[in-house]
């Protein structure tokens, strides 16, 4: 066991193309007992009571995501104690079928909104995007609707929060192999481009002669 794990959010696409590869998040999450300063160690209990809080922020978040992505699992991987470790197989996998309830048209997949965790540290910050935003939470200036970012940060208190027994997302420094316990929640109201998110291929592809 670990007091540390990697966990991967992966987003099933498919319903926007076939066969479109899933996007996934990596977070870090440490043990945590009642905002109690140790780390504990890392089991199946701690785990699946993270698997409820994320069940939780998704329920909270699923407006502003396109019900064409849901959320299909969760990966955990114990966090190795020195650096050069190789992580080896999930510790466990947890199937979900969460899709997203947001309205609208599907913005193009590479928009994604940042959501980011800020520690004591300025290197030490950390970020995830969230996939699929829809165009009901685009304003007239091609921004994320005001009230959307504030939901989101709040939501994600779910993920963050140390007032509990479980898990917490924490920021993990792969340069320094220790964590960053986040401070504030940030999610700014301009679009992240992820271009590996882009659709693999297109549907339809129009060519005329030149001349």
């Amino acid at each position: 066991m670990s007091g540390f794990n990697l966990v991967q959010f992966v987003w099933d696409r498919s319903a926007l193309q076939a066969n479109e590869d899933v996007a996934v998040n990596a977070v870090y999450v440490r043990g945590i007992t009642n905002n109690l300063p140790d780390i504990f160690q890392i089991d199946d209990v701690r785990r699946q009571e993270f698997v409820d809080d994320v069940k939780d922020w998704h329920n909270a978040i699923k407006e502003f995501i396109s019900s064409k992505c849901k959320l299909r699992e969760l990966r955990f991987y114990d966090v190795p104690d020195t650096a050069g470790t190789d992580m080896g197989d999930p510790k466990l996998i947890v199937p979900l079928d969460l899709a997203g309830t947001g309205g609208g048209l599907p913005l193009p997949p590479q928009l994604s909104i940042s959501v980011t965790f800020r520690t004591a540290e300025r290197k030490r910050w950390g970020r995830m995007y969230l996939p699929c935003p829809t165009s009901t939470w685009l304003n007239a200036n091609a921004r994320l609707e005001q009230s959307a970012c504030t939901a989101i940060a709040n939501a994600t208190t779910f993920l963050t929060s140390r007032a509990q027994t479980g898990c917490a997302l924490t920021v993990w420094s792969r340069v320094k192999w220790q964590h960053f316990d986040p401070v504030t929640i940030q999610v700014d109201d301009i679009y992240d481009v992820i271009r590996r998110r882009r659709f693999s291929q297109p549907t339809f592809r129009a060519q005329v002669q030149a001349s």
